[in-house]
């Protein structure tokens, strides 16, 4: 079963919080928290993850905060998702006794990796800016 990180959870509820507001707003991670009832610490450091990505933008001074690096529709989901806790290829670990460990075709390896490429699709179809509207 695929499930979402809490960290890509709150990562995509963050960036569903910005596609809500103004494009060129700055937006403190403390309202964000509030509204959407995240810890503070856990964002801090998911939105230096996304800054890193240029997902979003940091804005320093008195009035500093974040703002989005991109218009919404231009963050997938799939993007989010990999960039907070990898390549998906990476959630699935084969079984003990693997035949592509001794440079086999394993067909399991073989439908799992069937199956991301098409869970990748979905995922990079479909964007922050929809999801906000929703």
């Amino acid at each position: 079963m695929f499930r979402l990180s809490r960290g890509v959870e709150y990562a995509i509820r963050g960036l569903i919080y910005f596609a809500s507001q103004p494009q060129d707003r700055v937006i403190p991670l403390s309202e964000i928290s509030e509204a959407e009832n995240i810890p503070k610490s856990f964002l801090v450091k998911l939105f230096q993850v996304l800054l890193k990505q240029r997902i979003v933008k940091s804005v320093r001074g008195l009035d500093g905060g974040f703002m989005l690096g991109k218009a919404p529709n231009e963050i997938s989901l799939l993007e989010v998702i990999e960039g907070i806790d990898g390549h998906l290829s990476s959630f699935y670990d084969c079984h003990d006794n693997c035949p592509k460990n001794e440079n086999k075709i394993c067909p399991i390896c073989n439908v799992y990796r069937e199956g991301i490429e098409k869970l990748s699709e979905v995922l990079k179809s479909h964007n922050i800016g929809e999801m906000a509207t929703l």
